[in-house]
């Protein structure tokens, strides 16, 4: 086949099973070996239809010796040749290529380019000319090879967000009807698809099925609720709201996770227009500026905007930097804002972009300053692959990649001279606007008046406008009088900045020598919580915070006196309440507690309390029946990262205690890689003998198998027999003698298994 002097016509289908021909002519039988047909299926995958030879080595003979690996592939390679013809399959230079000389036609590729023209044109033609180029799943015959898994489900996202898309376009040109018949191919397989089973919801509502809507809704949330723990998106609510109350069901939304602001957001007209022009002129835009400069409030007002409109029909999400600490974590932070998978056998960037490609949206990353290398690792990425893909990026740096603009949040505008001000022009500013506002929430009554307007000048003008100052001193105005705040602040300015001769006060100067007057006005008693409740990252609540400050005084009343005073957010909107530092105020209190000599012990009474917290929760704690990982684990995810990152360099047992209790958290959401690797650094520092170890080893198993790593299992068996043998309790030998078995059958080696 393919042996004559013209061109060949080869054509590779993927979807819905694999086959192939030559100039017409089905190749069927001819494949002698197996392995054959995998690397025409690899090359037909792969970016360009080629791979490196170390690459298709690893994948096809990770265990074989090098010479017998290279042999292997001589044979593949020619039984592949005999089937597709000798020039179909070339090696040059160490690179496999398919067909490079011939016309290849691989139907995945004809899939993947009308999806992204039908997606970019919204045109209903196009989606469904698009959506006929799929024949089915992609090569399920190979349902369970690790190296199918993350193009199968990229595929299978690509084929979901066409069918949403489509059906949406068909709700919003009148034909309800139509759009049901579309959906109800794909809706019963993705059971928790929440834009899918929008569009279905909206569809049943138009066709004045609204009982019906109403079921599907309550169907999706239930079914979140039970495999995730999770509620619905907002945009997902609000359209069951306008079903229950008999609004316009079809009232476009676009999805987000944006939270809802605790305070009004006060001008920044100026900046927001200046942003909103750089984005028509750059995919990556980053908001650079000391800490408290307002960079996450501007950037969550411009996504707020951004989701306001029709222009990002995949959603606008924001992804919180601030409580993560770990490089590695960034990745798998952003995947849980966005509701993706990490199926681990790519890396995790990839895997993002890989399910981001085909979407159009505005991702915003916030407080990327103390994790620059990472993020902009996972940026870079997503720009490469996803062309409809903006990023917003918050940090007191830019991150350095091709492309970036960078926009320096500038202060609020202050007076000039705040010497017989003029009342009426002092209100136009926005320093004293904000200044203003916050001080009625503090102080009902406080008005800006000509008896107060010269000391709100000087304290906006010795501020540098500075937001995140003036909120903080606004809030003493609940027991200061404006000119008691004003001189307060110019004495603690003087006395803590520390210039030397001919030196400026910055910003960042400024701030700090706000943080510090705001801390000397505390009590002893507050002080000491204030800098111990550094160590939560992502918040934390009041049983937490009592036992890393429980010999400061109760928690309870000292937490809402920190609220009180704003150096403390409270969220109340939840079952419970949770608190958090602003981040910045969260930085500044951490130094203190170094400062004070007490890092490292209340660092250690962090972790032992995240410790117990979380073998309570465990799922596998003593009963029968495995159940559900506690939300609790979602709302902890950052400070159990905190505390295991602290707990492997000051207690590697707590550590390996810790990490064992949350691992089935890790696998039920995803996070594979993430619980993989924190188990193994626990292990590597522990050499703890008990059954905690062998459970440890039993969970590594069980995560590197959904990794697809299977060398390796094998003494990983062998050494929970020999933990357990060592214990008093034949019931545990007799489970760890079946895991053995289990691990040594998962491992490949059959003759061990039997």
């Amino acid at each position: 086949m393919g042996g004559g002097g013209s061109a060949a016509d080869v054509r590779v289908s993927l979807l819905g099973g694999f086959a192939a021909s030559v100039d017409g002519e089905p190749v069927g039988d001819s494949w002698r070996l197996r392995k054959a047909k995998t690397l025409v299926k690899l090359l037909a995958l792969a970016p360009g239809h080629r791979m490196h030879r170390d690459a298709v080595l690893e994948m096809l003979w990770p265990d074989a010796d090098p010479g017998a690996a290279t042999n292997n592939l001589h044979q593949t390679v020619h039984a592949a040749r005999r089937a597709l013809g000798a020039t179909q399959i070339a090696l040059r230079d160490d690179v496999l290529h398919l067909c490079p000389d011939d016309v290849l036609t691989v139907d995945v590729d004809a899939f993947e380019q009308a999806a992204a023209e039908a997606r970019a044109s919204r045109d209903v033609d196009h989606l469904r000319a698009a959506l006929a180029n799929w024949t089915g799943p992609l090569l399920p015959e190979d349902e369970y090879e690790s190296w199918a898994i993350a193009h199968r489900e990229r595929l299978r996202e690509t084929h979901a967000a066409l069918t949403s898309l489509l059906a949406q376009r068909l709700v919003e040109g009148g034909d309800p009807g139509a759009a049901l018949a579309v959906l109800d191919l794909v809706v019963p397989d993705r059971p928790m698809d929440e834009p899918l089973h929008r569009v279905l919801i909206a569809a049943l509502a138009a066709l004045g099925r609204r009982w019906d809507a109403i079921a599907a809704y309550e169907r999706l949330r239930d079914g979140l609720e039970k495999e995730y723990a999770a509620e619905p998106e907002p945009p997902t609510k609000a359209l069951y709201r306008r079903l229950l109350t008999g609004s316009n069901p079809l009232a476009t939304t676009t999805p987000h996770n944006l939270p809802e602001p605790a305070t009004s957001f006060v001008g920044r007209q100026r900046e927001l227009g200046e942003l909103a022009l750089s984005l028509e002129r750059t995919r990556l835009l980053t908001l650079t500026g000391p800490g408290g400069a307002g960079k996450s409030r501007l950037s969550l007002e411009l996504a707020r905007r951004a989701a306001a409109t029709a222009e990002f029909p995949d959603g606008v999400w924001r992804v919180q930097l601030a409580g993560v600490k770990d490089d590695e974590a960034v990745t798998s932070t952003a995947a849980s804002a966005l509701r993706l998978s990490l199926p681990g056998g790519v890396p995790s960037t990839f895997a993002v972009a890989d399910q981001l490609a085909t979407r159009r949206l505005l991702l915003v990353l916030d407080n990327c300053e103390h994790l620059l290398a990472a993020s902009g690792e996972l940026v870079a990425e997503v720009l490469a692959r996803c062309p409809d893909v903006i990023v917003v990026t918050t940090s007191r740096e830019p991150l350095g990649l091709a492309a970036e603009i960078v926009y320096r949040v500038p202060s609020l505008e202050v007076p000039a001279d705040h010497a017989g001000v003029d009342v009426s022009k002092l209100a136009r500013l926005e320093a004293v606007q904000l200044f203003v506002e916050r001080a009625q929430h503090t102080a009902p009554r406080f008005e800006l008046q000509p008896e107060t307007a010269d000391a709100v000048a000087r304290i906006c003008h010795q501020l540098d406008g500075m937001p995140l100052a003036l909120e903080l001193a606004a809030a003493r105005l609940a027991h200061l009088t404006v000119t008691d705040l004003a001189d307060g602040l110019s004495d603690a300015l003087t006395l803590l900045a520390r210039r030397g001769p001919g030196q400026h006060l910055d910003r960042q100067q400024t701030l700090a020598a706000t943080l510090d007057w705001s801390h000397d006005l505390l009590e002893p008693d507050e002080q000491v919580a204030f800098r111990r409740l550094a160590v939560f990252a992502g918040g934390f609540d009041l049983e937490a915070a009592a036992h890393v400050c429980a010999d400061a005084g109760p928690a309870v009343d000292l937490v809402s006196r920190l609220v009180d005073k704003s150096l403390v957010d409270a969220d109340t909107s939840g079952p419970s309440a949770r608190y958090r530092l602003l981040q910045v105020v969260r930085q500044y209190a951490d130094v203190r507690l170094t400062d004070a000599g007490e890092a490292a012990a209340t660092r250690r009474l962090h972790h032992e309390w995240y410790a117990t917290a979380a073998a309570a929760h465990d799922p596998d704690r003593g009963v029968a029946i495995v159940g559900e990982p506690s939300p609790w684990f979602d709302d902890e995810q950052d400070n159990l990262r905190a505390a295991l990152s602290s707990a492997l360099a000051d207690d590697p047992t707590l550590a390996l205690q810790l990490a064992t209790t949350t691992w089935r958290f890790w696998l039920t959401r995803g996070l594979i890689a993430e619980g993989a690797r924190w188990l193994t650094l626990a292990l590597d520092r522990c050499d703890d003998r008990s059954s905690m170890r062998a459970r440890a080893l039993a969970a590594t198993y069980l995560l590197q198998v959904r990794q697809g790593r299977a060398p390796g299992l094998t003494a990983i068996g062998d050494e929970i027999v020999a933990l357990l043998s060592e214990q008093d309790d034949p019931a545990e030998l007799a489970h760890g003698r079946h895991q053995q078995t289990l691990v040594t059958f998962m491992s490949g080696d059959w003759a061990r298994a039997d």
